[in-house]
């Protein structure tokens, strides 16, 4: 195959920036911070009481490289015309798909949509359902012999429950897509395979929103402090052991203790951000528990610490996300769609990354059941289309819509400007764990994650080896390596 010289620029710039490192631009200033309404509209945010009076607002910008390399590995994909055809995306959340969903993003979701339309000569549609809506319109589809969607946005927790309807795609059937490439969240490749299948994935054009972070109290630590964690954690340096060395500053604040956790799921961004995981899965294996008993060690230790600090002082778990809303306490684990549980009028908050155990460690943020990965329809008949289009709009977004996710929950979410900068160190330490994904088929994995919760918090072990033994027998006859 003759490489056109276009195609021979773009791979040789794509190379010079690989081979460069890309670190994240100054912030500019721009307009005032806003909410966007049901109808797109901006307006000011009710967070704006957070603000320090001296500081300067802005809209997050980000890397002027990101784009750049989005156009090269669009180009690097194979150029194909299907003469005008419609292709439909259906999803629960069109934000990010729709350029006239949310006129806040829509100059962005339209650029990226022109391009890959322009590549492969298509029209992208979207059309928003909710999951339920969405089976049962696939379901009437596969039974009528009709063609449905191109595309199914599905929450991450829902991908197991269209499985089972025999609903799915296995994207490895998929011609011209490779599930490698950077612009795909590879550890979503991970999470949604069994055996020799590989239901969905998550990439640049699917951000996810609602992740695990540590909420600390801005106004406590003051501008000067609050700074220094801000500059500690673009540094890469952000580890507990750090966390827990400004928690102890308590010490000089009356009426505060250092930390609070709520137990339950800020359990599970504990154990995942130190590297560790439920299940192993993979292709041509079948899914078993990847913990031993030391895998909780870590997450332990850091959680009890918490834990501790708010029994000294008589705060019980469940009033955890209260005792930091009044001001009691310099850290939490929460999330940011949980931001407002956390933050009142007279407490400002600032989020941060889930720490590291140790500074040459990745920064990993657990992505919660909402989170969207795409499949592909069982009997679709278009699938050059469709494993082009995927991988194009995935391509074509690379880095600059996780930044502009920023940007956008910079405007209706995030209570101050460098919680934008930490939000995209977060959404680009997005794992997404195969427990999440399919629980509502195999209940013995949430069974499995409720003993490791217990093994954290109190260290009770008796239930441990039955939960394995059960959880290992499951897995293997729900999804054995046959299928």
């Amino acid at each position: 195959m003759r490489m056109t010289k276009k195609t021979l620029a773009a791979l040789l710039l794509l190379l010079s920036l690989l081979l460069t490192s890309c670190s994240l631009t100054l912030n500019t200033p721009g307009e005032t911070d806003a909410d966007t309404d049901e109808t797109g509209d901006v307006a000011v945010r009710p967070a704006e009481t957070e603000r320090e009076e001296d500081e300067t607002v802005y809209r997050y910008a980000g890397n002027p490289d990101y784009p750049i390399l989005a156009d090269a590995y669009l180009d690097a994909l194979p150029n194909m015309d299907f003469g005008g055809a419609t292709f439909i995306i259906t999803s629960p959340d069109v934000t990010f798909l729709d350029p006239d969903a949310v006129r806040y993003v829509s100059d962005t979701v339209k650029k990226r949509n022109d391009a890959v339309e322009e590549k492969y000569n298509i029209n992208i549609t979207t059309a928003e359902s909710d999951a339920a809506t969405m089976i049962e319109e696939a379901k009437k589809a596969r039974l009528a012999g009709m063609y449905y969607s191109d595309i199914m946005c599905l929450p991450v927790s829902e991908v197991c429950v269209f499985d089972a309807e025999d609903l799915l795609m296995n994207l490895r059937s998929l011609p011209h897509l490779d599930l490698s490439k950077p612009y795909f969240n590879a550890t979503s490749v991970e999470a949604t395979t069994v055996g020799y299948r590989t239901l969905g994935v998550a990439g640049e054009a699917t951000p996810a929103s609602d992740l695990p972070c540590v909420i600390f109290n801005r106004g406590a630590f003051g501008k000067k402090v609050s700074d220094e964690l801000y500059t500690l954690a673009e540094d890469g340096k952000f580890t507990w052991d750090r966390l827990f060395e400004y928690a102890a500053l308590a010490g000089n604040m009356e009426g505060v203790i250092p930390s609070v956790l709520a137990p339950g799921e800020s359990l599970d961004g504990i154990f995942v951000s130190l590297g560790e995981k439920y299940v192993a899965s993979g292709v041509k294996s079948v899914p078993s528990v990847a913990t031993v008993q030391n895998s909780f060690d870590w997450a332990a230790t850091y959680a009890r610490a918490m834990f501790n600090s708010a029994a000294s002082a008589g705060i019980p778990h469940d009033e955890a996300a209260k005792a930091f809303s009044n001001g009691k306490a310099l850290f939490t684990v929460g999330s940011v769609g949980s931001l407002d549980d956390y933050r009142t009028s007279d407490v400002r908050v600032g989020i941060l990354p889930m720490p590291k155990h140790r500074a040459e460690d990745p920064y990993r943020t657990l992505a919660d059941g909402d989170s969207l990965v795409m499949t592909v329809p069982a009997g679709t008949t278009n699938n050059e289309m469709i494993s082009l289009v995927l991988s194009g709009i995935n391509a074509a977004s690379y880095g600059y819509v996780t930044e502009q996710n920023a940007s956008y929950l910079h405007a209706s979410t995030l209570p101050d400007n460098r919680s934008a900068d930490m939000f995209e160190l977060i959404a680009r330490g997005t794992v997404y764990d195969f427990t999440v994904t399919f629980e509502k088929t195999v209940p013995a994995l949430s069974e499995f994650r409720s003993v490791v919760r217990g093994i954290i918090e109190n260290g009770d072990f008796s239930p441990y080896d039955a939960a394995v033994t059960k959880l290992n027998r499951d897995l293997a006859a729900v999804y054995p390596l046959a299928n």
